[in-house]
């Protein structure tokens, strides 16, 4: 079974596969994917170039340059912007459509793969029933991850402080609600929007023993908020649960929700 860690931070991918590398489990990793490529490219995964939530006219040739720069074999897309952008400039490499471009049956999917897109991502709107009933081959499924709940073009700083930070890669903020629950955000400066993440991460672990037979083409690590000796250590757990089975005592993650995957959305 493939795994793949998606990282949102490009510096946190660096020292993450670093860490990785130094503990001897840079060999259960498929692919990395990431804005760009990390620094420690000799025997790291495969690079999968990340595209963002967003994509505005504005930002084409920043966007494009990135792809000419990395020269990435794949790209995630996360909107149709992406896919109709890369499709016009004839991109040759694999097209992956995260579970931003839904895919929740059949047609959705075969309409997709008739657009260029190679393998997708399953919708985290989906139960376990409904994925098997839309089929897996071909499809990732992340199993862990802050799971976006919001992408604004309203920046949380500039509204709180009347200034725009600019920052180079962006940097992480946070809202809280009436309750006092924290909310990640994600301050994407490059591409000017706000990505804002659930309170607790998705985490699929005790579900693996499903997951493993249902047929998927990937399992996929989302790191977010972590940081990389966080991230190295959530990798691990999942590298050995899914070689070794679960184990409920060995659980590193403790706050964290199923999602859907067991009750679906009404």
């Amino acid at each position: 079974m493939d795994l793949d860690v998606l990282f949102e931070n490009r510096r946190t991918a660096d020292r993450t596969l670093a860490i990785l590398r130094e503990r001897g489990l840079i060999r259960c990793l498929t692919h990395y994917i990431s804005y760009g490529r990390t620094g420690y490219e000799d025997g790291a995964p495969e690079f999968i170039m990340l595209s963002p939530f967003a994509l505005r006219i504005e930002h084409e040739a920043a966007y494009g340059h990135t792809v000419e720069t990395e020269k990435p074999e794949s790209i995630l897309v996360r909107n149709m912007e992406e896919l109709g952008y890369l499709t016009e400039k004839g991109y040759r490499g694999n097209i992956i459509a995260d579970f931003h471009l839904y895919t929740f049956n059949r047609d959705a999917r075969e309409t997709l793969g008739h657009l260029g897109i190679s393998a997708d991502t399953v919708p985290m709107e989906l139960n376990l029933h409904e994925i098997n009933d839309r089929g897996t081959k071909g499809s990732i499924l992340v199993i862990y991850g802050r799971t976006p709940l919001m992408v604004s073009a309203q920046c949380v700083n500039k509204t709180e402080s009347g200034k725009c930070v600019n920052k180079k890669n962006g940097f992480f903020t946070e809202l809280r609600d009436r309750k006092n629950t924290v909310f990640p955000v994600r301050a994407d400066c490059d591409y000017c929007t706000n990505i804002i993440y659930n309170s607790v991460p998705l985490c699929l672990f005790k579900d693996l023993d499903v997951i493993m037979g249902m047929g998927f083409k990937a399992l996929r690590v989302d790191i977010t908020t972590e940081s990389p000796e966080e991230a190295a250590d959530i990798i691990e757990n999942a590298v050995s649960f899914i070689e070794n089975g679960f184990t409920e005592g060995d659980l590193m993650v403790r706050d964290y929700t199923r999602g859907h995957f067991r009750k679906g959305v009404d």
